[in-house]
C-alpha cells in the first residue's frame, strides 16, 4: 500500500522528478500556459510547432522545438521520442488537408 511518505523527498517536499515533456498546441493559449508551467517546474520541454509558428511563452531558449504538423504521424511519433509525458493542447482551427507523410 502506497503511503503519503513515499512521495516526500528528504526535505519533506515532493520528490524531484523531471521528465522530458512534449506540448502539443505550445503556440496557443494553454498550450504556452502548459509549457511555462513545465519549464518552470524544472522539466525538459519539447513542443511540436507547425512551420512559422512560435511558442506562446516569454523566453524560448529553454524549449526544444520540433517542427512539424499533428496531422503527420511520422512527425507526432518523431516529436514524442523519449518524452516520459505528453501535453495535447494543440488542435485543428479550421480544415487542411493533411500534410504527405512518408510512412503512415
Amino acid at each position: 500500500m502506497r503511503r503519503p511518505e513515499d512521495d516526500q523527498g528528504a526535505a519533506g517536499g515532493p520528490r524531484d522528478f523531471h521528465a522530458r515533456a512534449l506540448v502539443t498546441g505550445a503556440s496557443g493559449f494553454i498550450g504556452g500556459a502548459v509549457t511555462r508551467v513545465l519549464l518552470g517546474r524544472g522539466h525538459a520541454v519539447r513542443v511540436l510547432l507547425r512551420p512559422g509558428t512560435a511558442p506562446n511563452v516569454p523566453d524560448a531558449s529553454g524549449l526544444e522545438i520540433v517542427r512539424g504538423d499533428l496531422r503527420d504521424a511520422r512527425a507526432v511519433r518523431t516529436a514524442a521520442e523519449d518524452c516520459a509525458a505528453i501535453f495535447h493542447a494543440g488542435g485543428c482551427t479550421r480544415f487542411r488537408p493533411a500534410p504527405p507523410s512518408s510512412t503512415p
